[in-house]
């Protein structure tokens, strides 16, 4: 099957703060050319069986396991800035599973912050009508923030001709700098160093996202990307699509200069029509392969993954464990299709190599009982 040649590695559905359902999502990213992606949801990633469900679905497409992390982090005069590191391609372990847990706004909180944000929209002059609890009642399948709140500001006619972006720039949004009626969060997320070391411990890439948008200046932006590399982060948003052609550049140079250097990734930072498009064309054969070698250099590439799910099942068909056995092998179906989705882009796998792991996913998806799978890795 032919690879559709671009990637995007930040994006937003419905889960979090996207105007999108995921399925929709991915069917507008493949029209547009996009064969390689992470969905890259705020403090969630994809529970496993979506991500089968994905795989089977879009047949001509990866999708890495993905999530955008918050996190704090202090440089030069601010404290407790909130920072965000993207994880590519990490397994979701149940260490990870706890972690983000711990890394969300609880519903109290979350209720307090939107309300204070609505509070200071109307101090800035916006009669917004409503509050958290409406906002859940109208908007039942999104995560109740910033964007929610947005979209919210445009329905009631309070910005005419706007767009979400706009309200962003001139109300709620902090870059660069804060806005009328930015509202900043409880300072209860993971440090920087510690969701760096969390995605690579569950085998992932992680990734500065955006590092030139939290208002900082050029200065404080080295050294926060320095601060990045020096936790054992592996890449930048360098190609982004939101800056323009000098920013992204300055990104590029700033991440080479690091010690070690940062790799750059690429990213639309969609959420939504009215606020993004999908059309940047990031090419995936050049911007992917050194993400892997990133990881790989470091040690933490996930091929062993694959060895401990076939152990476990083979315990559990030992111990005669029938639904011990079953887990494990639709585990192994997930790892081995993981491992050769991310085969298939990584030009330092060889060919022979590349063929083995696909027998190897056909194999598994076979043991699980999933021939419907087993078809889309079965080599010719």
């Amino acid at each position: 099957m032919k690879q559709l040649p671009y990637c995007d590695f930040h994006l937003h559905s419905d889960r979090s703060d996207g105007c999108l359902p995921l399925q929709e999502l991915l069917t507008q990213a493949r029209q547009y050319g996009i064969g390689c992606l992470c969905v890259t949801d705020h403090n969630a990633a994809l529970p496993e069986e979506t991500l089968r469900e994905v795989r089977r679905r879009f047949p001509d497409m990866t999708v890495f396991q993905g999530c955008e992390f918050s996190a704090n982090h202090s440089v030069g005069s601010r404290r407790n800035l909130e920072v965000h590191v993207i994880g590519l391609d990490f397994r979701l372990t149940a260490e990870m599973e706890r972690f983000l847990a711990g890394n969300r706004l609880s519903e109290t909180l979350q209720r307090q912050y939107v309300n204070r944000m609505i509070e200071n929209l109307r101090r800035s002059g916006l009669p917004f009508a409503g509050d958290f609890d409406s906002l859940q009642a109208a908007y039942p399948q999104n995560h109740i923030g910033r964007a929610v709140v947005a979209r919210e500001v445009l329905r009631q006619g309070l910005l005419p001709g706007g767009t979400v972006a706009d309200v962003f720039d001139r109300y709620i949004g902090d870059h660069p700098g804060p806005k009328l009626a930015y509202t900043p969060k409880p300072a209860v997320y993971h440090s920087l160093a510690d969701c760096v070391r969390a995605i690579l411990d569950a085998g992932g890439i992680p990734i500065l996202a955006h590092p030139l948008s939290y208002g900082l200046e050029l200065p404080e932006v080295r050294q926060l990307m320095q601060d990045f590399a020096d936790a054992g982060g592996l890449a930048a948003e360098a190609f982004y699509g939101r800056w323009s052609a000098e920013e992204q550049s300055i990104a590029r140079k700033m991440a080479g200069k690091c010690c070690p250097p940062l790799r750059c990734s690429a990213a639309s930072d969609f959420h939504g029509w009215d606020s993004g498009t999908l059309d940047y064309r990031f090419p995936a054969a050049e911007i992917l392969p050194p993400l892997l070698e990133a990881r790989r250099a470091a040690g933490r590439a996930p091929e062993a993954a694959v060895g401990e799910r076939t152990e476990a099942m083979m315990a559990a068909l030992e111990n005669r464990d029938a639904a011990a056995a079953q887990a494990a092998a639709r585990t192994l179906c997930d790892e081995a299709c993981a491992a050769a989705d991310r085969a298939a882009w990584d030009p330092g796998i060889s060919g022979e190599e590349r063929a083995r792991i696909r027998r190897e996913a056909e194999y598994a998806c076979l043991l699980a009982g999933d021939e419907e799978m087993a078809r889309r890795y079965r080599t010719i």
